[in-house]
């Protein structure tokens, strides 16, 4: 047949995962399954100009039905279950936003945070004397010096990091070049580490300084550091943990979103959320 699934949303689909026409030479399809095949993309084509029943747009299972029938090889049902997934998100008006739900997701996620901080704060505490080398009557205190610091910021910056990030998300969603959820989810989770990351990193240099003995509480630390190099000085050290905070986290968003297509793929429907 040769036909390609771009036809499915006038277009919309991009050429990486629609043209499906390269498989036609691996994949035996009967005359009554063509015919079934096209038909339906017919449907589909009509659905996404505004045409036709919502129920016709359930790719991911016609794909699989005849397509799949145990011709195709696990890379081919990936592609062919992106395909159709993608051309099924064409034919749909994107999601819309809740800010709120948002910022709720993400201070729970900061609450969650908060707890393994502070289980895990006195190595923090143990791994920052001995990186400044103080010397013993220095490196001195409790090693919950400056908890409270960290504490207080982990929601706030959490939920600025969602938000951000799902903003970025419904703006790609749109953009026939940020189909595939792993680029999208490489820039959204890039982008929004900096703002949250502007939460975190003067708490950061303030913890520091309680750590180390060198102020008794964090209002005092943050005159001295005002004091000694401005008010910029509250974000010394900003490349270097922007340089391990960046890559972290978009590791572990696109290995998430690459993670959940597979077992979209492999249950033959949708994917893990991430809440």
């Amino acid at each position: 047949p040769g036909w390609k699934l771009e036809a499915v949303g006038g277009g919309r689909v991009s050429d990486e995962v629609s043209t499906l026409g390269a498989l036609d030479s691996q994949v035996e399809v009967n005359e009554e399954e063509e015919q079934d095949v096209v038909g339906r993309l017919m449907r589909a084509t009509a659905l996404a100009a505004g045409e036709g029943d919502e129920e016709e747009a359930d790719l991911d299972v016609w794909m699989m039905q005849s397509l799949g029938r145990g011709a195709l090889s696990p890379q081919q049902e990936y592609a062919a279950a992106a395909a159709a997934r993608a051309a099924a998100a064409a034919t749909q008006p994107p999601p819309s936003l809740n800010v709120l739900a948002s910022a709720a997701a993400g201070a729970a996620a900061g609450a969650a945070r908060a707890v393994s901080i502070l289980l895990t704060y006195p190595l923090d505490t143990i791994k920052t004397r001995k990186q400044l080398r103080l010397p013993p009557s220095q490196g001195k205190g409790s090693l919950y010096k400056g908890w409270f610091v960290r504490i207080l910021v982990a929601c706030p910056s959490q939920a600025c990091f969602f938000v951000t990030h799902d903003v970025i998300v419904a703006g790609l969603k749109g953009a026939a070049a940020f189909q595939d959820l792993g680029a999208t989810e490489l820039l959204a989770s890039l982008f929004a580490t900096l703002p949250s990351n502007g939460i975190r990193i003067p708490a950061e240099a303030l913890k520091q300084r309680l750590q180390a003995g060198v102020a008794d509480d964090a209002l005092g630390a943050a005159k001295q550091i005002v004091s000694e190099d401005g008010l910029l000085g509250l974000f010394t050290g900003a490349g270097a943990m922007l340089s391990r905070e960046i890559p972290w986290t978009v590791i572990q968003f696109v290995t998430f979103a690459e993670v959940s297509e597979t077992i979209a793929v492999m249950q033959g429907g949708q994917g893990l959320t991430v809440w």
